[in-house]
């Protein structure tokens, strides 16, 4: 973090606005409250877990899988997500499961979690070793203070290139579970010791080192213990490593034991335990082992994780089936049936979401396979059937966390954990168990990574540094585009104290920079400029490539090339394309007019080869027309949000959209100015704190920039769990170094949020269906709505401030001929034209700190 940056956190914090912190640690004493100079706004929405489940990430074939053979730490494709603590000091235990496939015989592969870009406890673990083919899981755990928090998932095989080695993932589940270790209403408590193995030879029970400590019970707590570890037994097949809880010096909990693993390749089990009829108050845990006679067992990294709420309390249903321990139950059926003892009923709220953790000792036998899946009041999902075990592999503990999202009906239902043996004989499932947490879906859930980005691809969370190599090529055109800038500007623009790095570091609250790896150039262009614009032949006239705008944005590639510039250097995972979260590429091209444009599926031969520069392919890229580097920045961070983040545009060509967002945000029309991200896409990439509105009353709100705050106001009444209106404090001024420099308007923003392709489909209040069916695509500009007081594009300004009028939840009065603007009233409808049961009343004049009255009607 840069002094500069330090300095204007300092000057925030004079103006008495929160700034959140992008770092994990917490100062005062545990679970004190501190107001950061404002009143702090709290939601009473009990929110104790997230989790992001990818079930069709690819088909089971193998070539459908994702895939690495890096050495070095990636991050594993859509296995991150965001969470917000409510309070400083709060424990998190992330839980990462999938479906792996690995080849190598003497390999291994490592997985680690980073949260806000460190890396969590234990560090590392040896996933799987060896040649492997059925699911994993395990619990990282940390502690983060107050405010919005990314997990990132990443992956490494360790291997030399030569050997080649491959691993596969398909099915990545990130469960993220966060609470105070003692609180009332729920606790969660972890223990992770530090790096290093023990071992064991002793056929009788004892305490596993560094294996237990104290945790808190509140009042008709359920609670539940999770264990994971790196383990491998050996002196024989047939030997043995069995763990079990003591609670309080006894050995109380069910299953009383399990066969935790029976292999001699290293990798990572998970188990889950009731811990039955405990009081409120502290009780003590120590995890104990033993392995068979003649055996020599072996444990690595590993973590405890006690969890304890009230079962049924506010909605939250927290919950463990646990069939009695003795024979292993069987299936010879290749059809999906029960698995006995691993079915519940429970209630799920309105819009509810589970998570389902599945654990037990499993066998298949040698050529065949267990598959397992989750059914939920008699749906199942097709694509999460997982390989659970397989090939003869001994019988151990296998495990795996499912997820399903916005079920409705407010119901009891049928919960069940089902199986099938595919290739014939009889599979067995011994001590076994299945972990269920219950809660009211939230919204926005940032845990779900909603089809808003370029081409509707999902939202991913942003944070850590971005590589980006700068190309300068001039064309040699005639005046007025013959001005190359110096480069020391393209520099300055770029990376300098007012620059695109300096405005994603404000704007992420310094989660996020990007990083210079050079700036090469100019070069001068191989043709006459009017080639690539105009006379161009193409693929009919026997060019290699199909535009002349290809072979331009080619040629100043094989240039940078030419100047030895390395592109194979950056292919970090080895995979032979180089991705832009490996380096992304700009080229600069000179013309007196701004304009830029992202290339995001870069394919510039005519016999449709891929573009490939020192044996790695270039996909994408972006360009840049300008002669004024410093003056239209913005224009640059807009196309490096398309090519580092995947944002769409929000602008709609030809069509001025009464929702549209305009000059309130970057990925819109901001022109010269340098606008923020409008808050939804800030959400999403992990860079704002959502309070959400729980209740009437006064809340004071401010300026975004400074605050990194917005309320939310979430559809309770009805609709599918995704549409909310986000509000934030938006100030306009000139030479802000915090920027938001010349947006023309100051108050408060309010948004229109319809994740919902069929419901963002239906047009915005006052607007033709008709127009909006045929001028108006993509998710982004349909579910991203700014809602303005005059309605119209073109009336009065997009925010809300004194003098106007209250804005209630019906009796709209829209735009018509010759009206007075004064006269409009725009409504906070949801999508289908339901009242959305708030209103806000009594609108203060805008200023740095605005004071709003909500009411909500309960």
């Amino acid at each position: 973090m840069t002094f500069r940056w330090m300095t204007l956190l300092a000057a925030a914090a004079l103006l008495s606005a929160p700034v959140a912190s992008a770092q994990r640690g917490t100062t005062g004493p545990p679970n004190s409250q501190s107001d950061g100079g404002l009143p702090q706004i709290q939601s009473t929405t009990q929110d104790v877990f997230g989790i992001r489940y990818e079930p069709a990430t690819g088909p089971r074939d193998d070539a459908g899988w994702i895939w690495s053979r890096s050495n070095n730490w990636t991050n594993i494709p859509k296995a991150a997500a965001s969470f917000v603590a409510q309070d400083d000091f709060t424990n998190v235990a992330v839980t990462f499961s999938a479906e792996v496939l690995t080849t190598a015989s003497n390999k291994r592969l490592f997985v680690r979690a980073l949260i806000d870009g460190q890396v969590a406890d234990p560090s590392d673990v040896v996933f799987v070793e060896g040649p492997f083919k059925s699911t994993r899981s395990f619990t990282f755990t940390d502690l983060v203070g107050k405010g919005i928090h990314t997990v990132e998932m990443q992956w490494l095989i360790d291997s030399d290139y030569d050997q080649a080695p491959f691993a596969y993932m398909r099915s990545q589940s990130v469960h993220i579970r966060f609470g105070l270790p003692r609180d009332e209403g729920g606790s969660i408590w972890t223990s992770t010791p530090p790096g290093g193995e023990s071992f064991i030879q002793s056929p009788g029970w004892i305490d596993l080192p560094d294996g237990g400590g104290d945790f808190w019970v509140p009042e008709k707590g359920q609670t539940i213990l999770t264990f994971s570890a790196e383990a491998f037994v050996s002196g024989g097949d047939d030997k043995r490593l069995f763990i079990r809880p003591v609670i309080d010096g006894v050995a109380a909990a069910n299953p009383g034991d399990v066969v935790f693993t029976r292999t001699s390749s290293r990798g990572v089990r998970q188990m889950a335990f009731e811990l039955p009829n405990l009081s409120e108050g502290w009780h003590n845990v120590q995890m104990q082992w033993l392995v068979d006679p003649g055996g020599f067992g072996t444990m690595g990294d590993r973590s405890l994780v006690v969890t304890s709420y009230p079962s049924g309390v506010g909605g939250l249903t927290h919950k463990i089936v646990v069939p009695p321990s003795g024979p292993s139950v069987k299936t010879d059926s290749d059809k999906f049936k029960t698995v006995p003892g691993l079915s519940t009923i429970a209630f799920v709220p309105e819009n509810g979401e589970l998570s389902v953790s599945v654990s037990g000792e499993v066998f298949a036998p040698v050529g065949s396979e267990v598959y397992v899946r989750l059914n939920v009041g008699g749906q199942v999902l097709a694509e999460e059937e997982l390989r659970f075990t397989g090939n003869g592999h001994p019988t151990s503990v296998a495990s795996f966390v499912f997820d399903r999202k916005h079920v409705f009906g407010g119901a009891i239902n049928g919960i069940s954990i089902e199986w099938r043996v595919v290739g014939g004989g009889t599979a067995l499932f011994g001590d076994r168990s299945m972990a269920i947490m219950i809660e009211p879906g939230m919204m926005p859930d940032l845990a779900e990574a909603p089809p808003f980005g370029g081409g509707n691809v999902p939202l991913e969370p942003q944070i850590g540094t971005r590589k980006l190599l700068t190309i300068l090529w001039d064309a040699n055109r005639p005046a007025p585009h013959d001005q190359a800038p110096p480069i020391a500007d393209v520099a300055d623009a770029l990376f300098g104290a007012h620059s695109v790095r300096d405005f994603l570091e404000i704007n992420s609250g310094g989660r996020l920079t990007i990083q210079n790896e050079g700036i090469l150039g100019w070069f001068n262009a191989n043709n006459p400029w009017d080639y690539y614009w105009n006379t161009h032949p193409g693929c009919g006239g026997g060019s290699l490539y199909n535009s002349g705008h290809q072979e331009k944005w080619a040629e100043a590639i094989l240039e940078a090339d030419l100047a030895g510039f390395n592109f194979a250097s950056y292919d970090t995972n080895s995979d032979g394309v180089l991705q832009t979260s490996e380096l992304g590429i700009m080229i600069v091209i000179v013309q007196d007019t701004d304009f830029g444009t992202a290339q995001k599926s870069f394919s510039p031969h005519c016999d449709g080869s891929p573009f490939v520069v020192d044996g790695v392919q270039i996909p994408e890229l972006f360009e840049w027309y300008t002669s004024d580097p410093k003056g239209w920045m913005a224009t640059a961070a807009h196309e490096l949000s398309h090519l580092f983040f995947d944002l769409g545009d929000l602008y709609i060509n030809g069509y001025n959209a009464d929702t549209e967002p305009g000059n309130m945000s970057l990925m819109a029309s901001p022109g010269q100015a340098t606008a923020h991200f409008d808050p939804f896409h800030k959400l999403y990439m992990g860079w704002v704190d959502p309070i959400v509105v729980e209740e009437s009353g006064l809340y004071d709100l401010a300026d975004v920039k400074l605050s990194e705050q917005v309320l939310i106001l979430p559809r309770r009444n009805g609709g599918d769990g995704r549409e909310y209106f986000i509000i934030e404090n938006r100030q306009t001024s000139g030479g802000n170094p915090f920027y938001d420099e010349s947006i023309a308007s100051s108050g408060i923003a309010i948004w229109h949020i319809i994740e919902s392709p069929s419901q963002n489909a239906l047009a915005p209040t006052c607007t033709p269906q008709g127009d909006w069916d045929n001028l108006v695509s993509g998710n982004g500009r349909r579910g991203i709505r700014l809602m303005r007081p005059g309605i119209s594009w073109g009336s009065l300004t997009p925010t809300w401030r004194f003098p106007y009028y209250d804005l209630l939840d019906d009796f709209e009065v829209c735009p018509s001929p010759g009206d007075d603007v004064n006269f409009r009233r725009n409504v906070l409808k949801w999508a289908d034209g339901t009242p959305s049961d708030y209103l806000i009343l009594d609108w203060p004049t805008s200023a740095p700190v605005m004071t709003l009255n909500i009411h909500v009607d309960n």
